[in-house]
């Protein structure tokens, strides 16, 4: 057994233009081939649907049970204003009891793609469509397959499509005025990566099925929109687990009923996957880790997502969440900015742009430099600092190659060593790393308490809650990574005669 986890996407700290986000639309219920596209807001439809969701939640119960599958009796399907539909233990439970299970062919994933010259035109069409997506929008992949059995009638799968969210509430849907209220380079960033993707890929998709007819047509002979892969594409990524084979190869599974389970980093229960290759009904399970009381949410564990993520690909945000972190771009001019603000700055001071060439090297090995440099760096986490960012300032703080004899990278990365560089260095690094996440917290036009105000007046399901929170997280983060960068100044004063590395 295996337990299935969900993807993670990363991003890097690049400050580019803002990028209008797509108008929320999504596929509305139909009868027939050709469906209409609606927009609207996510939580307004929500809330005129709640007793519709939550009947189709347990028409969806129904159905796992007819096709195979097992469902515990005491799963109940609810509805909250803050989470959505959800599943909630209708009685108690001991830990370590299967509450869920679905055989092989009930999750809805891409066509196996070994023998492509099998496949039938539609199902080639769209492998074909599907390699020319990279690999990290995966969930574009597997959205194609969504958006191709929600255009076909009598679909296997179309008592689970039914119940999936009109709308959703990921940035791609923002307003260009919302996402401009992120000031968050990278997440706007990702908007405009993701929007341009699908804007590009919708022309392509449409290009290459306008001569297909009938049956042969992925889509039933419909057109596909930016809009429409937007919401293929957010259904995917806010409800699809990573599942793996033997070989230990992932692919991306939509899971019926199972991905009614809220995310908590306080889980009441697991996934767990049956890496046999036995056609077993218990091929992805749902088991309790701990005695469910009436009333319990029954939630899993998305993955250690940041919030960059979970407001990226699901649409809702952690607060004080521990995996959480502020990305930055390493850059020279911006170390030296930090470095003017925390008074070290002097007028024969080299800028930390132009590194000495007996510290390239050393950088090099951070991969910090050179032209396949990796320059997303984090600020946040138990150690307040990335490691190779700390590393970076020690090194260009240091004013002779013999500083650096005998010290090894692991140590220039961490807090292990109180000074490996010498008292005076580390002095200044930790000055330099505190007023740089006072410069990226001033980024933020806005304060803490400004974020405060907004939460007490905005609906938690508001849009505009939803900003200011993401916003006040990353702003709560700077200054607890601040206060720890204070705290080991203060701890420095304690050191008596500490001698210079060399």
């Amino acid at each position: 057994m295996a337990m299935a986890m969900a993807s993670v996407e990363k991003s890097a700290l690049l400050k580019l233009g803002f990028f209008p986000g797509l108008a929320a639309r999504s596929p509305s219920p139909a009868t027939t081939s050709k469906r209409r596209w609606r927009s609207g807001s996510f939580f307004r439809q929500q809330q005129m649907h709640v007793q519709a969701k939550v009947g189709a939640g347990l028409d969806l119960r129904q159905w796992v049970q007819q096709q195979g599958g097992f469902v515990w009796d005491g799963v109940g399907v609810v509805q909250s204003s803050r989470e959505g539909v959800g599943l909630v233990a209708a009685k108690p439970l001991a830990a370590g009891t299967t509450i869920i299970a679905l055989p092989h062919h009930l999750p809805l994933s891409f066509p196996p793609l070994q023998q492509p010259h099998s496949l039938s035109t539609s199902d080639a069409l769209l492998l074909g469509l599907a390699q020319k997506v990279p690999e990290q929008l995966w969930s574009v992949r597997l959205g194609l397959k969504l958006l191709a059995e929600r255009a076909k009638e009598g679909s296997f799968w179309w008592p689970y499509i039914r119940m999936l969210p009109q709308t959703f509430s990921i940035p791609i849907f923002f307003s260009g005025q919302q996402i401009n209220e992120l000031h968050y380079p990278p997440v706007v960033q990702q908007v405009k990566k993701r929007c341009r993707f699908l804007l590009q890929f919708s022309t392509e998709v449409n290009k290459a099925t306008e001569n297909v007819l009938g049956e042969n047509h992925p889509f039933q002979e419909q057109q596909v929109d930016a809009s429409s892969l937007g919401w293929a594409m957010a259904a995917v990524s806010s409800r699809a687990f990573r599942t793996y084979n033997l070989m230990g190869t992932d692919n991306a599974m939509m899971l019926p009923l199972i991905d009614l389970c809220n995310h908590s980093f306080q889980p009441t229960a697991r996934i767990l996957q049956d890496l046999t290759l036995a056609k077993t009904e218990k091929f992805i399970e749902v088991v309790t880790e701990e005695k469910l009381e009436v009333g319990t949410p029954i939630s899993l564990n998305y993955g250690a997502l940041s919030n960059d993520v979970l407001l990226m690909d699901y649409g809702f945000i952690v607060a004080q969440n521990l995996h959480d972190r502020v990305e930055l771009k390493f850059d020279g001019l911006l170390l030296d900015a930090a470095r003017f603000a925390a008074g070290l700055y002097q007028s024969n001071s080299v800028s930390f742009s132009s590194p000495a060439p007996w510290q390239l090297p050393i950088l090099a090995k951070l991969n910090l430099v050179g032209s396949n440099a990796s320059l997303q760096v984090m600020l946040g986490g138990p150690d307040h600092v990335d490691g190779r960012l700390l590393a970076a300032l020690r090194v260009l703080y240091a004013e002779d190659p013999a500083d650096l004899q005998n010290i090894d990278l692991i140590t220039l990365q961490t807090w292990k060593v109180a000074t490996p560089l010498g008292l005076d260095i580390e002095r200044k690094v930790l000055k330099t790393l505190s007023a740089l996440s006072a410069v990226v917290l001033n980024y933020f036009p806005t304060t803490i308490q400004d974020d405060k105000d907004v939460l007490v007046k905005e609906d938690s399901s508001s849009t505009k809650h939803l900003i200011t929170l993401f916003c006040h997280e990353k702003k709560r983060l700077l200054v607890n990574v601040m206060a720890g960068l204070k705290s080991r100044v203060s701890s420095l004063g304690k050191i008596d005669n500490v001698p210079q590395m060399g």
